[in-house]
């Protein structure tokens, strides 16, 4: 498994969800308007949306 290296941000939470380790960034949003980090949060929750109908 390739370990992705996060360049931009801080560690905001770690957490164990099964086998899977959950690491959350606030990197994503440097910089951005209140406006494109809506935007970032809808496309999240579609994704999420998707993956449970599944």
């Amino acid at each position: 498994m390739k370990n992705n290296k996060i360049d931009d941000g801080n560690l905001v939470e770690e957490f164990m969800l099964g086998n899977t380790k959950i690491k959350i960034y606030d990197g994503a949003y440097a910089g951005r308007t209140q406006e494109e980090i809506d935007e970032t949060i809808k496309r999240i929750e579609n994704i999420a949306r998707r993956a449970i109908r599944t």
